[in-house]
């Protein structure tokens, strides 16, 4: 047994079987006062969902907060609230829209045809056993795979750049 609905139907079973409320509601672990309370079907609360219908289907397009202005105009001072949970119960709620993801556009890159066309960097790095880091800058030659420079330093600047010449076959 899960649902209230299920507790409040073996209560149910029970009692016909002879056992008193109390009895009946102890063995299933459920408090007596939920037997006795009687919900109360508010007119008002019908007209107002009532009327948020007949509205929804009319402007498809307002939301909430316009519909809680127009039961106002309707019905006088209702609490946003309680317009909101019937709003919620009668399923109106307008559909959000779709986010229009803006896709950026980048350049196809140029696949290397011949050596020395296209060359790739990327930085690695590593430490010493006694904790100090280090940097490893490659540069590969994306047609042959090949490994053209390589500049291995713990502190790797700009000033390094225009000493680098390609290592020659």
């Amino acid at each position: 047994m899960v649902s209230p609905q299920q507790k409040q139907a073996a209560v149910g079973d029970l009692q016909k079987q002879g056992l008193s409320m109390r009895t009946s509601c102890t063995l299933v672990k459920v408090e007596r006062k939920r037997f006795y309370y009687k919900p109360k079907l508010n007119a008002e609360n019908q007209q107002i969902t009532d009327y948020l219908k007949e509205t929804a289907f009319k402007y498809v397009c307002w939301g909430l907060p316009r519909m809680v202005s127009a039961v106002r105009d309707k019905f006088g001072a209702i609490n946003h609230k309680r317009i909101r949970r019937l709003y919620c119960e009668a399923r109106l709620q307008v559909p959000q829209r779709p986010h229009k993801h803006v896709k950026y556009r980048t350049k196809a890159l140029v696949q290397a045809e011949h050596p020395n066309h296209r060359w790739s960097m990327d930085f690695v790095s590593d430490s010493f056993l006694y904790g100090r880091r280090f940097r490893v800058l490659n540069i590969i030659d994306d047609f042959t795979r090949e490994l053209i420079h390589q500049i291995v330093d713990t502190s790797i600047s700009v000033t390094l750049s225009p000493k680098f010449t390609p290592l020659e076959e």
